[in-house]
């Protein structure tokens, strides 16, 4: 398991330990320590959060994908997937009533509603559902200790609605999230579509963007492939025309 250098740990470990109020060794403690860790609401107003993801997956060899995303707090988002030339999928908001999507079939961009749009933001969202867990109805398990290649760690188990159920992985000494899996799930009667399904999610490398924490290399394996993303986040002056033109 890669870890961030321990001067990065030792700066951020004490912010972390207080924030995290909750009973030691209970999910909310391990997932709360984390956060903190993450120190995402220290993110600043007066800059936008610019990520640039390289995609590259064994479902498409040669072919490499390119992720845009743009965020200025507190609520403005521009998310673009590009494959070669090709626009994929773009959506963006300006942080009122302004909800657009990039609609590939038609190729044009269209109005979206606002839960359209927020159904399918979600998951580009550089955050997480776990940054997200008291507003999208997340039920958090306490799986105990437990040793992963030789490293103690603690496992906490998710349940959201209309997602797939999760079983997260963390560091004991750090903190830090490495790795976690998706299961076969149901929401309601309906079994979710388990073609889209992620056996697994490895966070491999994380990078301080000013007080804060970015996941920068991911890997996951879906439907027996292997997907890489390489993140470079950055902070840019805001440019407002990103989120209110298409």
């Amino acid at each position: 398991m890669k870890r961030l250098h321990l001067a990065i740990l030792l700066l951020l470990s004490a912010a972390a330990l207080n924030a995290a109020a909750q009973e030691k060794d209970s999910a909310e403690w391990v997932v709360a320590r984390y956060m903190a860790l993450m120190n995402y609401d220290a993110l600043p107003h007066d800059k936008m959060i610019a990520i640039t993801t390289l995609v590259t997956s064994a479902a498409m060899p040669g072919d490499t994908g390119i992720v845009r995303r743009y965020y200025a707090m507190p609520n403005s988002y521009r998310v673009e997937v590009w494959y070669g030339d090709t626009l994929f999928d773009a959506w963006h908001n300006d942080g009122t009533k302004l909800y657009r999507h990039y609609d590939a079939a038609q190729r044009q961009w269209v109005d979206a509603s606002e839960i359209f749009y927020y159904d399918h933001i979600v998951g580009y969202d550089f955050r997480g559902p776990l940054y997200h867990r008291a507003t999208n109805g997340t039920t958090l398990i306490y799986g105990g200790t437990a040793t992963f290649e030789g490293h103690p760690i603690y496992r906490v188990s998710t349940s959201v609605p209309s997602m797939y159920d999760r079983e997260y992985y963390f560091e004991q000494e750090s903190g830090l999230l490495f790795l976690f899996v998706e299961k076969e799930s149901t929401y309601g009667d309906e079994q979710l579509d388990a073609s889209i399904r992620v056996d697994w999610r490895s966070i491999d490398e994380y990078l301080p963007l000013g007080e804060s924490l970015i996941i920068s290399h991911e890997t996951y394996q879906q439907n027996a492939f292997r997907t890489t993303l390489l993140h470079t986040p950055r902070l840019l002056p805001i440019d407002r025309t990103l989120f209110s033109h298409d």
